[in-house]
């Protein structure tokens, strides 16, 4: 599709009917919040008439409330012009709805039996017994797009008929809330002519055919106009922006002539920057997500206080630095005390004799030997003269517990019996 030549084809029924729902669920999003706040709002009053005092059986009406009514309109129409700009992008526009819009206004294009109104076949210059164009330009593809996105699914279906739209309740609301939906139909669709006219007077621009479908409107309509001359003001230019967008994402090199190649390749850069910021999120999330997961690589790697003693030391003597406490410093501590004692293997030696059970510390470094200090030879394996005492009568300081019993029971030292 974007290497061939923008002519069009056959716009069956069956695709038109399909792609427009396509689209009303996209413009839903936008639609959804304002209109369904006009439905359940009590006491909410859009109409708009000239001050006038009350009497018994009428109430009065001041300008103060009449600036608040309107106030509440130019809301209710800016949030529904800002979300639809908010979602005017390549992420949020379905790419199935983006080619047909393409379709929609190609050159020679031919539409179906009857779908187009009576103010798009002007603009297309159709003639009367056909429904095929001829060569559509740029002003004409931004008519027949905004009248497709903004007249038909958001003024004529989404505002003005929410209840048979899959908004609010799905009943008719009553005739105060249905003259305010007019209310806003009619302001939202004099902004859309507004912002398609070359001089910003949406009377050229206004179709008969959608001007009959949304009604007379509550109150005094010319007095309307007045005091929401700044609001219109306002939309005239933020809608005309919001039809560029749409028109640039469908086509960003801008719409080729008859016999021309069509070239949708090219993205609007902020959509392509927005995008790639936002895949580069979610593949840092996922490999956050991966690597928590029970099972998987980063999760059975334990933790330092998990790690053995091993693992530790390891790892210590790898970096090149030496931690207090660790076998780093064995080796040099070793050297210099030169005991025997020292010198073996603390795997190899008996126990009780050798290192301390959960240590890497040698038999001849007391407590102290965490801060490096050292005990001298002459000290090591002695026993405290409180533990001397308890191994007899015969027992000798500094010998091994238990030495004399063995002695005794010894058969080489056993003495002859005596003969009487």
């Amino acid at each position: 599709e974007e290497a061939v030549v923008d002519d069009g084809d056959y716009l069956l029924k069956e695709e038109v009917d399909a792609y427009t729902d396509v689209a009303r669920s996209w413009v839903r999003k936008v639609t959804k919040t304002v209109v369904s706040n006009v439905l359940l709002e009590q006491n909410f009053i859009l109409e708009v008439r000239e001050p006038f005092k009350g009497s018994l059986f009428k109430k009065g009406l001041t300008q103060s409330e009449v600036d608040a009514r309107v106030l509440k309109l130019g809301v209710r129409l800016k949030g529904l012009v800002n979300s639809l700009r908010e979602n005017t992008t390549t992420k949020e526009m379905p790419e199935p709805l983006i080619s047909f819009m393409r379709r929609l206004v190609a050159h020679k294009q031919k539409y179906p039996e009857g779908w187009l109104k009576e103010g798009e076949r002007e603009h297309l210059h159709i003639a009367e017994n056909s429904n095929q164009a001829g060569e559509i330009t740029t002003k004409d593809a931004k008519y027949l797009l905004t009248s497709f996105v903004w007249t038909r699914i958001i003024v004529l279906e989404q505002i003005l008929y929410p209840w048979k739209n899959q908004i609010g309740p799905q009943v008719a609301p009553g005739k105060q809330q249905q003259g305010n939906l007019k209310i806003i139909s009619q302001m939202l669709y004099r902004g859309v002519c507004a912002a398609l006219s070359p001089d910003g007077s949406p009377d050229k621009m206004f179709d008969t055919e959608v001007l009959n479908e949304i009604g007379k409107l509550p109150g005094d309509e010319l007095y309307l106009y007045k005091q929401a001359q700044e609001i219109q003001d306002w939309m005239k230019d933020n809608i005309r922006e919001v039809i560029d967008m749409q028109f640039d994402i469908c086509f960003p090199q801008g719409k080729p002539g008859i016999g021309e190649a069509l070239n949708v390749g090219a993205q609007p850069e902020l959509d392509a920057a927005n995008q790639t910021r936002a895949d580069g999120e979610a593949s840092r999330v996922r490999t956050a997500r991966q690597g928590s997961k029970p099972g998987t690589a980063a999760s059975r790697i334990p933790s330092d206080g998990q790690r053995s003693p091993g693992r530790i030391q390891d790892r210590t003597l790898s970096e090149g630095r030496s931690r207090p406490g660790t076998q780093a410093q064995i080796p040099t501590q070793r050297s210099r005390l030169g005991t025997g004692a020292s010198q073996q293997s603390p795997a190899k030696q008996p126990p009780g004799t050798g290192s301390r059970p959960g240590t890497n510390r040698p038999a001849d470094l007391s407590r102290n030997g965490d801060r490096g200090e050292q005990v001298p030879a002459s000290r090591a394996g002695k026993v405290p003269a409180s533990r001397a005492g308890s191994v007899g009568s015969n027992a000798r300081p500094g010998s091994v517990p238990g030495a004399a019993t063995a002695a005794k029971q010894s058969p080489e030292k056993k003495l002859p019996a005596v003969q009487e």
